[in-house]
């Protein structure tokens, strides 16, 4: 959204159902069926961005220190694992 108003999807079709050319921010397949680009990724990397700055705050070495250390680790995995499934679409 650009000022409160969405913008057009940009697509321009392929016959061999493959990304379309402006970018990815669309998908389309051979029967025409758009597909729009997932925002998991981005909203996962504001979820982590925003953990590791708690993160930052504790004292190392106590316990909320470790457990909020797991909780990064795991978003630091789950944001592998996107990037990963991004690449396979």
């Amino acid at each position: 959204m650009i000022h409160g108003r969405q913008t057009p999807a940009r697509s321009s079709h392929h016959a061999d159902g493959g990304q379309t050319a402006d970018g990815g921010l669309t998908f389309c397949t051979s029967d025409g069926t758009v597909y729009e680009n997932p925002r998991y990724l981005a909203r996962s990397g504001r979820k982590l961005k925003r953990e590791q700055k708690k993160l930052s705050r504790r004292q190392k070495g106590s316990n909320r220190y470790n457990r909020q250390r797991q909780k990064v680790n795991r978003l630091h995995a789950k944001v592998r694992r996107q990037r990963q499934d991004q690449i396979h679409l």
